[in-house]
C-alpha cells in the first residue's frame, strides 16, 4: 500500500512539473575520496622512500593544478573538482611514464600509481554523475584536454613529481572538506 502511495505521489510531482527528489550519493563520493586520500598518502611515502620525489616542496613549484577548490556555490565547486581532478590525473600519468628514469625499481611504485589513477578516475566519474543528475540545467561537465608536457631533466622530473603529489594530497583533503560542508544527512528512516 505504501509503495502504491509513493508511486502516485511521484507521478503527481512529474505531472505537475515539480521535480522528483533526486538522491545524491554523498556517501559514495566521500568514501572514494577517503580511499584516494589513503592511496595518495601511500604513494607519497613510497615515492619518498624510493627517492622518486623530494621530501619538501621545491622553492619555485612549476605549473601544476592548484590544490584549492574554487566556486561560490556547490555546483561550481563540483565543476572545479572535475576540472582539477582531470588535470591531476594527466600529471600523475606523466609522472608514471618517467618512473624508469627516476628509480631503479619502478615496479615497486608503478602499481600504486595505477591504483591512484583508477581511484581518481572513479571519483571523477561519481562527481560528474551526481552533478549531472542534480543540476541537469547546467549541462554536462567538460573534460579538459591533456596538457603538453615539456621534456624535463632528471631534476625537473623529480621537482614536478614532488609538486604534483604534494598538491594532489592537499586537493583530496579539500575535496573531502567541500563534500562535508555541503553534505545533507538523509532523512531519518530513508536510505
Amino acid at each position: 500500500m505504501f509503495l502504491v502511495f509513493t508511486l502516485i505521489l511521484v507521478g503527481l510531482q512529474w505531472s505537475f512539473g515539480v521535480p522528483a527528489p533526486v538522491r545524491t550519493d554523498f556517501h559514495r563520493m566521500m568514501s572514494i575520496a577517503g580511499i584516494l586520500q589513503h592511496e595518495v598518502e601511500g604513494l607519497l611515502n613510497k615515492s619518498m622512500d624510493n627517492s622518486i620525489i623530494f621530501r619538501n616542496m621545491p622553492k619555485y613549484p612549476e605549473k601544476t593544478p592548484s590544490s584549492s577548490i574554487t566556486g561560490k556555490s556547490f555546483p561550481q565547486n563540483l565543476e572545479d573538482m572535475v576540472l582539477k581532478g582531470h588535470l591531476f590525473y594527466f600529471h600523475v600519468a606523466e609522472m608514471s611514464r618517467h618512473l624508469k628514469n627516476l628509480t631503479r625499481r619502478p615496479a615497486v611504485v608503478s602499481t600504486i600509481f595505477t591504483t591512484v589513477k583508477a581511484t581518481l578516475q572513479r571519483l571523477l566519474q561519481t562527481v560528474k554523475k551526481n552533478f549531472e543528475s542534480v543540476h541537469p540545467e547546467m549541462g554536462p561537465l567538460t573534460t579538459p584536454a591533456p596538457p603538453e608536457f615539456p621534456e624535463r631533466s632528471f631534476f625537473e622530473q623529480k621537482s614536478h613529481g614532488t609538486v604534483v603529489l604534494l598538491r594532489l594530497g592537499e586537493w583530496v583533503k579539500n575535496v573531502q572538506r567541500v563534500l562535508r560542508q555541503h553534505h545533507v544527512a538523509p532523512a531519518h528512516g530513508s536510505q
